[in-house]
């Protein structure tokens, strides 16, 4: 090509600003003008998944009659064709508009080894109407269950989005966080996938292993009506009402309970470990789920195998709370009689468990600090060990961070994967005492009341020699 030679403008330089405007009379212009010639990388696809995330079918029906590819994926992640843009966005319309253009194959996202389904898509983002849809199409169904490689799996994965909610794509950093109306719409169809034939007592695919009906507490009147069991365990020997104890509110508790033949032994369950109810809820910061649990009988002071109590499990740093909900629990669990003088196996104190907490950041957060000053001062009053050391803090390199969610039996296999060998520990400072951890984690105002009680009882032993 010589210099004199025009050359030919990126197509999407004509298509952006409709991208921009959504104006379906531009689109129509640019239309009277397009061909796969002038648009070999296909930039018109731009406009046909625009115009999907607008809802516009109008414009999806125009692009498609001037020869527009059905099957073109997005340039941008995760990639979908339109068909499943579409089961992302809810689109009954327009999905129902590509079902029969793409084919069987194309409903699949296309990769070499191809299994996440349009189906799938339209269960995670909870669209009833677009689920409901795809169960009922004859050649679907007709799929399903004459591919022997999908006849579990498609139906079994869809369930398994619905009740975990899981990421299967970026959102639309515009869209309001999930209300009532949404969980509403997750009953539905998870009430319809288990209609398919989907097994709610599957484990989930997750790294836990649990049961389906463990991970969906959101989905408990349905799940329950279609007879799955509560009494199903995970690999640590915990039941659904553990999960949701953790996780859930009084009236799921409640919920799950009535679906129980003898509730007054299903609600004192515990795991291989040990781990009551009372734990679980004291370990997620569910403040109204353990009064509630204390009213129907649970010991406060239950220890699992290696000796973890309730209170502790309140004062353990987890995903599932702050320290001010860490805090309250607490004095909750005192209030009620929990015994503060209490060692794990592995060493581990109320004072260690309180001293986690603080991180650089949070130690700047004044409201968390006069907080838990108190809850020390009365942990001390109430005969919590202060030379007690630890096991679970030998390893110098620990920090609060890698100790979040480590509580209850998990602090025993912790403790077992750290293994530090007895020639590791030379020339390394073996202290472990909450004193040192909390000078450690830099939680100075902890730091300071142990060392202030230490220092008044050195003191007042002095004067009585």
């Amino acid at each position: 090509m010589n210099a004199s030679t025009p050359q030919m403008p990126r197509f999407f330089d004509v298509v952006e600003p409709y991208l921009r405007s959504g104006d379906r009379l531009y689109l129509a212009q640019v239309l009277q003008h397009w061909s796969p010639a002038i648009d070999p990388r296909h930039h018109i696809g731009e406009a046909l998944h625009e115009a999907i995330f607008r809802n516009d079918e109008t414009a999806v029906r125009m692009i498609l009659d001037a020869g527009g590819d059905p099957k073109v994926q997005q340039t941008y992640d995760p990639g979908f064709t339109p068909l499943l843009a579409a089961s992302q966005y809810g689109r009954l319309e327009i999905a129902s508009l590509f079902w029969p253009l793409v084919g069987p194959s194309g409903r699949f996202y296309p990769s070499k080894t191809p299994n996440l389904y349009c189906l799938q898509v339209a269960a995670r983002n909870s669209h009833v109407k677009l689920v409901a849809y795809f169960l009922d199409c004859d050649d679907a169904i007709a799929l399903l269950l004459a591919t022997v490689d999908y006849t579990p799996n498609i139906i079994q994965d869809a369930l398994k989005a619905a009740v975990r909610r899981k990421l299967i794509l970026p959102e639309d950093p515009l869209k309001p966080p999930p209300g009532v109306e949404d969980f509403v719409y997750q009953q539905r169809v998870v009430h319809q996938l288990i209609n398919a034939s989907a097994n709610p007592n599957a484990t989930s695919g997750l790294p836990s292993n649990l049961p389906l009906i463990h991970v969906a507490c959101i989905s408990i009147g349905c799940i329950g009506a279609h007879g799955a069991s509560i009494e199903t365990t995970g690999e640590a020997g915990e039941t659904l009402l553990h999960r949701v104890a953790q996780t859930g509110t009084v009236e799921q508790l409640n919920l799950f309970l009535s679906y129980s033949d003898e509730p007054d032994t299903a609600i004192r369950s515990v795991t291989l470990h040990g781990e009551s109810l009372l734990h679980y809820a004291a370990a997620g910061g569910r403040e109204d789920v353990v009064k509630f649990l204390l009213t129907r009988g649970l010991d406060v002071n239950s220890a699992t195998s290696n000796g973890w109590t309730p209170l502790l499990c309140a004062l353990s740093p987890t995903n599932a709370k702050r320290e001010q909900r860490s805090y309250r629990l607490a004095n909750t669990l005192l209030q009620r009689g929990a015994n503060a003088h209490v060692v794990t196996a592995e060493g581990w104190t109320p004072l260690h468990a309180l001293a986690t907490w603080p991180t650089p950041f949070s130690a700047q957060d004044q409201e968390a600090r006069k907080a838990a000053a108190p809850l020390v001062q009365e942990l001390i009053s109430r005969g919590a060990p202060i030379d007690a050391e630890s096991r679970l803090i030998q390893g110098p390199s620990l920090n609060p961070n890698t100790l979040r969610d480590v509580w209850g039996f998990r602090t025993q296999k912790f403790v077992e994967d750290l293994a530090i060998p007895t020639q590791g520990l030379e020339g390394m400072s073996t202290d472990t005492t909450p004193l040192v951890w909390a000078m450690r984690n830099n939680a100075v105002d902890i730091f300071e009341i142990i060392r202030t009680h230490l220092d008044s009882t050195a003191y007042d032993r002095g004067n009585q020699a």
